[in-house]
This record gives C-alpha cells, structure tokens and sequence, in this order.
C-alpha cells in the first residue's frame, strides 16, 4: 500500500510537470526543455521502480515495477529517437 501510494504522487508529480511544461513550451517554444523534463520523470519512474524491486515485495508490487521499467525505458528510447528525427 505505501508503494502505490508513493507511486500515485510520483504519477501526479510527473503529470503536473508535463502540463507545466506543455504550457511552457507553447508559450515560448522550448522543445529541449520539455524532452528534459520527460526524460527526468521517466528516469524518476525508472529509478523508483528498481528501488521498489530490491525490497520484499508481494509478486503483485514486483510485477508492476518490472512494467514500470519496461514502459518508461521505452519511453526514453522513444525520446530519444524523436530528439534524433527532429534535431539532426
């Protein structure tokens, strides 16, 4: 219960940020900003869900930080594939 519940503030976090910078980026074109702050969350994710495996964890909890892992590792080569279209 208290991984979802750190979990669940991490999400909201990571959203916050990315309306923030949504709304930032419109208003003054800050594309690299926006890829910082998506990469920085993912890496966040990432981060947090390794951490959650290294306790003892119920299989239910250690699934979901393997599809953590694996959802926001995709994201940051995603990323990292739009930077290198848009930018090279």
């Amino acid at each position: 219960m208290k991984f979802l519940n750190i979990t669940l503030r991490i999400i909201l976090t990571a959203v916050f940020l990315i309306m923030a910078s949504v709304t930032f980026a419109e208003s003054k074109n800050k594309d690299g900003e926006i890829i910082a702050y998506m990469q920085a969350i993912n890496n966040s994710e990432i981060n947090t869900s390794k951490v959650t495996k290294d306790k003892k964890v119920t299989p239910a909890v250690m699934k979901y930080a393997d599809m953590m892992i694996e959802q926001h590792g995709e994201n940051l080569q995603r990323k990292s594939n739009l930077f290198k279209i848009k930018y090279c």
